[in-house]
């Protein structure tokens, strides 16, 4: 079950990660 949770966790974290990378890129685009 740990395993799972690590993954799971990683997963997030890449995606939280990923679209911190975006909004930086894209400041612009942040308005709703």
């Amino acid at each position: 079950q740990p395993y799972q949770f690590k993954l799971i966790d990683y997963g997030s974290s890449f995606v939280f990660e990923n679209l911190k990378q975006y909004k930086l890129a894209t400041p612009e685009y942040m308005c709703p």
